[in-house]
């Protein structure tokens, strides 16, 4: 069967608007700080400490589950250096596990250091008296010294010259930076460090390590813990529990955040009573020990928004975030909001026209781990995104929600030419968030039935079809609410979402559509105008599928009238027409009338797209169908070649385009005799229409009974 292209008219009428949770909880902030001189230690005490000799600030975690690998990477890179003092950060968004992280990996080395000691690094004075109680428990210094200077340096001088082996935790170290924490920290002996932070910026004591999400088997591993369970990796259970957390994972408890929360922070939250079990190990001690049970990640996070609020222009870059996927933002469509007239976005307009102030904005962010630069992109946790839009009130939350909108429309390429669009696969998940987020947020505007139509019209260039559906629904209905039931820009959704549907093969659902859509278009636009045009070209061609021949040529031939006298002879939409009319002919045998129409069709479409355009594809690959039943096997060859390494190169191998040119192919090779090409070639067709369409469509089922009768030839 041939292959005609319709119309699909993307653009609405009317101006364009210019313009890894882990189980625990972390310190809250505690923002102090000051400059210390370092003198000479005073000599220690004789009387010496016994060990081996642990102070952990917590007790095990029950609940710890996954992370095997990070665990792993961590005790590499300590015990990698054995002359010198190793030092290993792990930073990571707020509640991420950074501290848990720490945690377990203190349990399980227990016996590889004779001291462990935690230390709270959340202010440089908290630090300088944490260390000077680790100076007093060695009896490095009398119980009742009171100089912190004197004590920090002769604990520093104590840990580089024992053959003790130590690992000291320098935990929440989020508002020290390298400069001010590298004095508190030793430089040589027989020992590691380990820092947790939401800083990443401490790559000059160490390796730094970034804590990032639990991998879907992780998180389906913790709450088969949580709940008791035993479930086997891979059984059905575990698969349903999987499918769920992966659409948790995409804020379906947006609307309980705190409470969830609340229930992950109570369901990791260890007993607070002491687990000393000879004296020699104590848990949850220290001046802020219990300070660690009570903050949330809510809590947290929040104190970071604060914080962040102080360089300008960084708070609004996290709200645009928000409304876009997490994942692989690019700087240059951030850049784009400088195009949107957004009256939330005027500060961050601003600073996008300053690289400096929007690197200064991005470093913000990353310096409480609420997002991470690689190159030209960042990426942020989906639950900072949920907990970020939480603050937001309705009306913030909906002017945030349209500027990414507008932010994605301004990227969009001409759709005639989407096969050249080479961010399109970059921008795609933005486009499929800031479209849901904003129907999440309750706008239902042109502009966001506009961005919902041309995502629906991607993805069915994409042969995404059953993913594309939802959308082009949506902006019907948007449409028809914002604009009302006869407004061209509905009858564009109607005109979309019927051919969608012919597509799908669900011929009887597309037709309605498509006649309202016409009658939409002749009723406000009028008989001759080229949108009525398409509506006549995509009814024919709904009809034509439905072999109803008759019926279909008059629709072709008015749109080819209406055309030529509004386009002109050599636009693409009237070769569109001329090729529809062309494999209308062709479908009721009059082989002759057929090719002048065909070969038009491809003279306009090489001169005007171009000879690798899917237009030019299709047109050669119709004349190859034609001249194939004419009997011309080997020019018949040579179209249909020619169309396939276009639509390859142009689509991809697993486009549907791509599908139907190996399936002429594997005809052709036929009606050639050569039925093991043919074979092999159908089986190609088949794969992609079964992956692209399902088992149950008609093409796939075509596609089936075709090779089972091919095979048939092979057999002795």
């Amino acid at each position: 069967m041939s292959d005609q292209t319709p119309d699909n008219p993307t653009h609405f009428h009317g101006p364009v608007v210019g313009s890894a949770v882990g189980g625990g909880t972390v310190n809250a902030e505690n923002i102090a700080g000051r400059d210390i001189n370092i003198h000479n230690h005073p000599a220690p005490v004789v009387e010496k400490p016994t060990f081996p000799l642990h102070q952990i600030a917590h007790p095990p975690n029950p609940n710890f589950t996954g992370r095997e690998d990070i665990l792993q990477q961590v005790a590499d890179t300590l015990h990698a250096g054995q002359t010198t003092v190793v030092t290993q950060t792990i930073a990571g968004l707020g509640g991420i596990g950074k501290t848990q992280l720490a945690l377990a990996y203190s349990y399980a080395h227990l016996n590889d250091y004779d001291l462990i000691y935690w230390l709270s690094a959340d202010s440089e004075p908290g630090l300088a008296e944490d260390l000077m109680a680790l100076a007093r428990r060695l009896k490095l210094v009398p119980l009742n010294v009171t100089d912190q200077q004197a004590a920090v340096q002769a604990l520093l001088h104590w840990l580089g010259q024992t053959s003790q082996r130590w690992l000291l935790v320098y935990d929440n170290a989020d508002q020290i930076a390298s400069p001010q924490l590298a004095p508190y920290l030793p430089r040589s002996g027989n020992g590691h460090v380990l820092v947790t932070s939401r800083n990443p910026n401490y790559g000059g004591l160490g390796r730094v390590l970034e804590l990032g999400l639990f991998s879907l088997d992780e998180a389906v591993a913790f709450l088969f813990q949580r709940r008791g369970a035993k479930v086997e990796r891979g059984s059905e259970a575990w698969g349903r529990r999987r499918n769920w957390r992966r659409r948790w994972g995409g804020c379906r408890w947006r609307w309980n955040m705190r409470r969830r929360m609340w229930k992950v922070k109570a369901a990791a939250t260890p007993d607070t009573t002491s687990c000393s079990g000879n004296g020699k190990m104590s848990c949850g001690g220290g001046r802020k020990g219990r300070k660690w049970y009570h903050a949330t990640i809510t809590t947290t996070w929040e104190l970071a928004f604060d914080e962040v609020k102080k360089t300008p222009g960084a708070l609004d870059l996290l709200n645009l975030c928000c409304f876009l996927d997490p994942e692989s933002i690019p700087l240059d469509l951030i850049r784009q909001i400088a195009k949107v007239g957004s009256r939330r976005a005027s500060t961050l307009r601003e600073i996008v026209a300053d690289e400096l102030a929007l690197d200064d904005a991005v470093a913000a962010l990353r310096r409480y781990s609420l997002m991470q630069r690689t190159d030209d992109e960042i990426n942020m946790h989906r639950l900072v995104q949920a907990v970020a839009r939480m603050q937001m009130g309705r009306a913030h939350t909906q002017d945030w929600a349209a500027a990414a909108v507008e932010t994605i429309i301004t990227t969009l390429p001409d759709w005639h030419h989407l096969h050249a669009w080479e961010a399109g696969p970059q921008i795609l998940p933005h486009m499929i968030a800031a479209a849901n987020l904003g129907e999440n947020a309750g706008l239902k505007t042109e502009r966001l039935a506009f961005l919902d139509n041309w995502s629906g019209l991607y993805l069915k260039f994409r042969g995404e079809f059953r993913t594309a559906r939802p959308y082009y629904e949506r902006a019907l209905t948007i449409s028809e609410k914002a604009l009302g039931p006869d407004h061209p820009s509905t009858a564009t959704c109607l005109n979309n979402l019927g051919f969608l549907l012919r597509a799908m093969g669900d011929l009887a659902t597309a037709r309605p559509y498509l006649e309202r859509a016409l009658a939409i278009c002749e009723k406000t636009l009028g008989p001759n105008h080229p949108d009525t045009a398409r509506s006549l070209n995509n009814l024919g061609f709904l009809l034509h599928d439905m072999d109803n021949l008759a019926a279909a040529r008059p629709y072709y031939e008015r749109a080819l009238a209406i055309n030529e006298k509004t386009l002109g002879s050599d636009h693409p939409h009237t070769a569109t027409s001329l090729n529809n009319l062309g494999a209308l002919l062709d479908s009721m045998g009059d082989l002759t009338a057929a090719r002048p129409y065909y070969e038009r069709a491809l003279a306009i479409c090489e001169n005007v797209l171009g000879p690798d355009h899917p237009d030019t594809a299709t047109s050669l690959n119709n004349l190859g169908f034609l001249l194939r039943a004419m009997g011309d096997l080997a020019r018949a060859r040579l179209y249909y070649e020619r169309a396939l390494a276009v639509r390859e190169n142009a689509l991809g191998p697993d486009h549907l385009d791509t599908a139907n040119s190996l399936n002429n192919l594997a005809w052709l090779a036929y009606y050639e005799g050569n039925f093991a090409q043919s074979a092999r070639l159908i089986r190609q067709t088949l794969a992609i229409r079964k992956k692209q369409l399902g088992p149950d469509h008609p093409d796939t089922i075509n596609s089936r009974n075709s090779l089972a009768a091919i095979e048939a030839k092979l057999s002795p």
